[in-house]
């Protein structure tokens, strides 16, 4: 999920979509960033790598060069339940560019897809420090590129296995 608005340059409307975050619709839309600083063999209790703190929504965070990591499906997915639910929405970009789902996967998870080679080290280090606290989450999106292209029989097991373990970390 780290297409960003600038890296998409197919997108459409990428320039009315990136001009929006300023709009006062928008202003209770608050935006956290992992960073990439950190992957780890074991769950880590607490974030290692912080790319930016919440901060209101803003065209130059959403689009511009001080902010280019926040993802714009994530952005664009928030964008819509801010304008559903009309309630303040947090959106958390976490997220690291040509990565395969095994490593976004606890060790139990990838192990039950027999890829126990796997220690799930973005999991690990991006994921599982939120399950601990102090924030809830009510849900989360996930947007894979090609990265286990040509696996379709292993993805039928990983997807699922993934979503079972993230819901039991996050006891939802």
């Amino acid at each position: 999920m780290e297409y960003t608005p600038r890296s998409m340059a197919g997108m459409n409307n990428a320039s009315v979509e990136i001009a929006a975050a300023d709009s006062p619709a928008y202003r209770s839309v608050r935006l956290f960033t992992v960073g990439k600083g950190t992957t780890s063999k074991t769950p880590l209790r607490a974030l290692g790598s912080l790319y930016h703190n919440w901060t209101a929504a803003s065209s130059a965070l959403v689009g511009g060069p001080a902010w280019k990591e926040f993802s714009a499906v994530c952005w664009l997915f928030g964008k819509e339940l801010s304008n559903e639910l009309k309630v303040p929405v947090g959106l958390i970009s976490s997220s690291w560019g040509g990565t395969q789902i095994q490593v976004w996967m606890p060790k139990a998870a990838n192990e039950a897809c027999h890829q126990g080679s796997w220690s799930g080290d973005r999991y690990n280090a991006m994921i599982a420090p939120f399950a601990v606290g102090p924030m809830a989450l009510s849900g989360a999106i996930w947007y894979q590129g090609e990265s286990n292209n040509g696996q379709g029989r292993y993805y039928s097991c990983a997807f699922p296995a993934m979503i079972s373990a993230w819901r039991a970390a996050f006891h939802s």
